[in-house]
């Protein structure tokens, strides 16, 4: 530890003339322990946030704080290009962020993250983009309120979404009875049956059954 040099000073001072600088002597050693105490102690919480909890790889769900709002269909990119004020459509699958603004008023409705999605290499097989909106009331109401002023758009009805995935053929009945599986499966045994069948395996499996039989049909015709 090194002293000052006016708290060096005033300590010379205080062995030439002991009784004359007495009291400066006894306040300016107060004043230098008060520093070395302050000096030990942040050096001792720096070695404590090293290994300090805030310092950690952390997680957490980030619903309700964030929601998904998903856009499909051939006026997606329209009103994607309108709400995000963009020039032109982003790098697909890629996520921006973007100030997302009522195309009629220009009120800023929320700044949130963007992605887009061309077809067919989407979930529904469509042109789709996804808009990640912070999660309070009045962002998704004024979110879909601007929608809602956009010519030819509804709301979507319940698993719509998944219904023109099935159409387009990038999920088949088997994958779609799974994906109902998985968001109503409330045991680990119920996830994993789930996940099985979306993974392809009873549709495999009926797929053999039906190759089956085909073959015995061959043999009694």
């Amino acid at each position: 530890m090194f002293l000052s040099f006016s708290v060096l000073n005033v300590f010379q001072q205080c062995l030439k003339y002991p009784g004359k600088h007495l009291f400066s002597c006894r306040s300016t050693f107060k004043h230098f322990m008060l520093q070395c105490n302050l000096a030990t102690s942040c050096a001792t919480n720096c070695r404590r946030m090293q290994n300090h909890p805030e310092r950690s790889t952390i997680y957490a769900l980030s619903y309700p704080a964030v929601v998904v709002m998903r856009i499909s269909g051939p006026e997606a990119s329209k009103v994607f290009l309108k709400i995000a004020k963009l020039k032109k459509l982003p790098e697909e699958r890629k996520a921006i962020l973007c100030r997302l603004k009522d195309p009629e008023t220009d009120e800023l409705l929320d700044k949130a993250l963007a992605l887009w999605f061309p077809a067919p290499r989407s979930y529904t097989g469509e042109d789709m983009c996804e808009l990640h909106l912070h999660g309070s009331k009045p962002v998704i109401s004024g979110v879909l309120n601007a929608l809602q002023k956009m010519p030819h758009f509804r709301s979507a009805e319940p698993g719509e979404f998944t219904k023109r995935a099935f159409m387009a053929g990038k999920l088949d009945l088997t994958e779609v009875e799974g994906l109902a599986d998985l968001l109503n499966a409330e045991t680990e045994a119920q996830r994993r049956q789930a996940l099985q069948q979306m993974d392809g395996g009873l549709h495999k499996l009926y797929t053999d059954w039906t190759d089956r039989v085909k073959r015995v049909c061959v043999w009694i015709y």
